[in-house]
């Protein structure tokens, strides 16, 4: 795997993390991922035998610097950093593979990006977007975090090891920033899919609402994993590596 820092103006440039040849798959992590979480699980191991894989540490994840103006979220922005992704590859057409928040990001650019050509959702939810009302209660349980954070006394709150995990990695003001501007995004339906999709979410996954159901001969596919959770969807990596080589093959990206 090498590691590979792609310029975007006078903005801060994004680190990717390449391996492997062929058609590319970009790989969009979830909140308190980065790059080193698709290595870890086996995603780039798994995928890089059949296509260039680059895992794309967008603003506020990894050692691409995040900014806390929800303008450096929004969805222009987030789908032109996938595009110069691309350029910098050689890459007119792209597929994407998006967990959680990186999921949300990955149904965008199948609905509104013309250079993604495939799609592969885990763990994110189709349809509505955010609420005001959720945002707020969001940023601020955050924001409690990232003061607690600041003073060195995040062992003061009643964390699980892995809300510990999340809370030491995450940049908690970008994190707001996104959820912010997240706002702003388009719901995306089925009926909006450019490109091939395939949701792959988990029957346990109390994060994401009942799935829609596919329709004959549209875009969307769906493949619900038994008894996975939001986390269980993408540490449980080799059947959601199978289904991945799976669905690209199948639709010729390979």
């Amino acid at each position: 795997m090498a590691d590979h820092w792609v310029r975007r103006g006078a903005a801060s440039p994004v680190q990717v993390a390449v391996e492997g040849g062929g058609p590319v798959v970009m790989l969009l992590a979830g909140t308190g991922q980065d790059s080193s979480d698709w290595k870890r699980a086996g995603y780039l191991r798994g995928l890089a035998g059949h296509f260039t894989v680059a895992a794309v540490d967008l603003p506020g994840q990894g050692q691409t610097a995040g900014t806390a103006d929800p303008a450096g979220y929004q969805l222009d922005e987030l789908l032109g950093i996938l595009n110069r992704v691309a350029d910098y590859l050689a890459a007119r057409e792209f597929a994407v593979l998006g967990y959680s928040s990186g999921g949300s990001l990955a149904l965008q650019a199948a609905a509104s990006n013309r250079r993604t050509r495939l799609a592969f959702v885990m763990a994110a939810v189709m349809g509505a977007s955010l609420d005001p009302d959720t945002v707020v209660r969001s940023t601020r349980q955050a924001m409690a975090v990232h003061e607690a954070k600041l003073a060195g006394a995040l062992d003061t709150l009643p964390l699980t090891a892995a809300q510990w995990d999340t809370a030491v990695r995450l940049d908690i003001p970008a994190h707001v920033a996104w959820l912010r501007a997240q706002m702003s995004w388009p719901p995306v339906l089925a009926g909006d899919l450019r490109c091939p999709t395939l949701l792959y979410l988990g029957s346990a996954d109390p994060l994401v609402p009942a799935p829609p159901q596919p329709v004959a001969g549209g875009m969307l596919e769906l493949r619900l994993q038994p008894d996975l959770d939001h986390a269980g969807v993408f540490e449980t990596s080799d059947p959601a590596i199978t289904a991945a080589l799976s669905f690209f093959t199948r639709h010729g990206d390979h």
